[in-house]
Order: C-alpha cells, then structure tokens, then sequence
C-alpha cells in the first residue's frame, strides 16, 4: 500500500491481511509482475514510483516544464530528476526514453 491510497483500498487491504491474505494495489502488482517477466534492468525495476511516473511522462514527450506542472513541483526539480532517470537507465537522449518506454510495455507504440 502506498501513503496516498484510497481510504477504501485500505480498508479492504486490512480486512485481507486478518484473512491471511495478500494484498497487493493494483498499480504494485503490475510492477511486481513487470519485474518477473522483463527482469531486473526494466525501467519497473530500476526506478521508484515516482521516478517512473517522471519517466512515462518524459516517454510521452512532455517537456520538463510540462511535467513540473503536471505534477505540481517546480521545473529544476523535474530537471534533476530527469538526469537521475537518465543516469540510472543508462541513456542520452529523449528518444532513447520513448524506446526504452515501448520496449519495456511502459508506453505503447
């Protein structure tokens, strides 16, 4: 569970766990089952939450500016993050990001 889920979600997520039960959201279990089939140098395995909702949005073409404001943080912030992500996946350029994207099942063709 993250911080910021629905409180609902929670709920059932707590109701579950006393059953014995796994729990997993939606969007954690798509990265966990992205990591076992595409293993471990995937864009799911190698950033952070965060990192890949950054890194859809660079896939996307959105300009630093344009992702500073969609998510509500100043541009150098997205500017930093966005070398990290670079940095981490071992990439240059904005297309490599789009590729790496489609070739990972992050964005589709």
């Amino acid at each position: 569970m993250t911080k910021d889920c629905d409180p609902s979600e929670l709920f059932s997520a707590v109701q579950r766990a006393a059953q014995g039960e796994l729990y997993f959201m939606p969007a954690i279990a798509e990265r966990l089952a992205s990591l076992s089939v595409l293993g471990e140098q995937s864009p799911q395995a190698l950033l952070d939450e965060r990192s890949l909702e950054i890194f859809k949005l660079m896939a996307e073409g959105l300009t630093n500016a344009e992702i500073a404001d969609k998510l509500g943080v100043s541009s150098k912030t997205i500017s930093n993050s966005s070398q990290a992500i670079k940095d981490k996946l071992g990439v240059e350029r904005a297309a490599d990001i789009t590729r790496l994207a489609v070739r990972h099942g992050v964005l589709q063709a």
